[in-house]
């Protein structure tokens, strides 16, 4: 649901805390094996839109990394307005990516697709080049999804300097890749008004 919410994200402060949103598996299934409703073992499309009202370093937009073991894995998302960059960072327990799109500017539309294992960043509807940008393996783990702080699941605790200043709008997950006409459609759509 695409809409302005009435609600503004002030995570700057070491004392404040992310969304933590607890991830749910296909079927409900309770096995090791389970597979996450979001699941990012292949393709996948992310969207987010936001507005940002400060240029910050390391301002996380999603962190579903998981930290607490030596061959974590997951996908983490950070803004780096002031050097004007994105950082996605994924890590398949073997192998740890840390990719880079510089020379942005605005930033308020922001999509991450993965497709056949090669990564792909779209900034308000124009791809950017990144950096490192081959990872096919699978990135789903058993932690909860956190938006808008870095959270480390060894320590129990939301990373300090990492928190998002600004109003978020709308995340998408797919657990494919849309075609590029729709994402426009999503991008230049009216947003609804929430009550």
């Amino acid at each position: 649901h695409k809409g302005y919410y009435k609600f503004f994200i002030n995570a700057l402060s070491d004392t404040k805390s992310g969304v933590e949103i607890t991830k749910r598996f296909k079927n409900n299934s309770t096995t090791s094996s389970r597979i996450p409703v979001m699941d990012m073992s292949g393709n996948f499309d992310m969207i987010f839109e936001y507005r940002v009202n400060v240029n910050y370093d390391l301002m996380t937009l999603f962190d579903n990394y998981d930290h607490a073991t030596s061959s974590g894995k997951g996908l983490k998302i950070q803004l780096n307005e002031n050097a004007n960059n994105i950082t996605v960072t994924a890590d398949d327990g073997t192998t740890e990516k840390i990719m880079v799109a510089s020379g942005i500017d605005t930033l308020n539309k922001v999509r991450i697709k993965r497709q056949s294992g090669v990564f792909k960043l779209y900034v308000n509807g124009v791809e950017k080049s990144l950096t490192n940008s081959t990872l096919a393996g699978d990135l789903n783990n058993t932690k909860n999804m956190h938006f808008f702080k870095e959270y480390n699941e060894s320590t129990s605790t939301y990373v300090n300097n990492t928190g998002f200043y600004g109003v978020p709008i709308q995340f998408r997950f797919y657990n494919n890749v849309l075609p590029d006409s729709e994402v426009t459609k999503l991008r230049i759509s009216k947003p609804v008004n929430t009550t």
